[in-house]
C-alpha cells in the first residue's frame, strides 16, 4: 500500500467540469458519439445523471487531461445516447484518447471499467461505452480540488477525479460527483482496488 500511495499521489488527475465557460474561441467542434450501455437491468429513478468524458490517456504528463464533457440529466434507463463535444485542434495524432462514463443514481454508482478508446486508436461515432456497478473498494485516497478565488459553479456544476497511472497511461479509477453544490473545496475519496497498487 505504501508504493501505492506514492504512485498514486503523483498521477492522480483531477478534472472539474461545468464552469460557465463564455465566447471561447475554438478551431472545429465536433464531437464523439455513441450509447452508455450495461448488462445491469436495474431501473433508474429518473434523477440519476450521466457524465461522459474525452479524456487523454497517453502514458506522459498529460495522461487524464480532459478535452470534452458531457451531462445527461434525468436518465430512467440504459442504454442512452451521448455526444461529447471537443476542439479538433487540441488532438494530437500520437496521443491515445478514450472516452469513460459514469452514471449516478442517489447511492449507486456505474463506471467504466475500461476506458475505450476513441478518436486516434478508434471509432469517434457509435462508440459503445459499457458501465458496471461500482464494488466497494479495499483502499481509498483521500484528496481535494481547491477552485481559484472568485469561481462562480453553475447549478450543473460536477467534480470527476481521475486516477491515471501515467507511466501507461491507465485509468485505474474514477470518482463522480454529479452536484457540488458551489463548494469551494471539493473533498475526493477514491477508492483504489489493491490489484492495481
Amino acid at each position: 500500500m505504501k508504493r501505492s500511495l506514492a504512485v498514486a499521489m503523483a498521477v492522480a488527475v483531477v478534472a472539474l467540469s461545468s464552469f460557465a465557460v463564455v465566447g471561447r474561441a475554438s478551431a472545429a467542434v465536433t464531437s464523439a458519439t455513441g450509447t452508455i450501455t450495461t448488462k445491469d437491468k436495474s431501473a433508474l429513478s429518473g434523477s440519476a445523471v450521466a457524465i461522459v468524458t474525452l479524456v487523454d490517456q497517453t502514458a506522459s504528463p498529460e495522461a487524464g487531461g480532459v478535452l470534452g464533457q458531457q451531462r445527461i440529466e434525468g436518465l430512467t434507463a440504459l442504454p442512452a445516447a451521448f455526444a461529447v463535444e471537443y476542439d479538433d485542434a487540441r488532438i494530437d495524432p500520437a496521443h491515445s484518447y478514450a472516452i469513460i462514463a459514469s452514471v449516478v443514481d442517489g447511492p449507486k454508482e456505474w463506471n467504466t471499467d475500461e476506458p475505450v478508446p476513441v478518436i486516434t486508436g478508434g471509432p469517434s461515432v457509435n462508440v459503445e461505452v459499457p458501465v458496471i456497478a461500482a464494488a466497494a473498494p479495499p483502499a481509498t485516497i483521500a484528496g481535494s480540488i481547491v477552485l481559484p478565488p472568485g469561481t462562480d459553479l453553475s447549478a450543473l456544476a460536477d467534480s470527476e477525479a481521475l486516477l491515471i497511472k501515467q507511466e501507461t497511461g491507465t485509468l485505474v479509477s474514477v470518482d463522480t460527483d454529479p452536484q457540488i453544490e458551489g463548494d469551494s473545496t471539493i473533498v475526493i475519496r477514491r477508492s483504489v482496488n489493491e490489484e492495481e497498487e
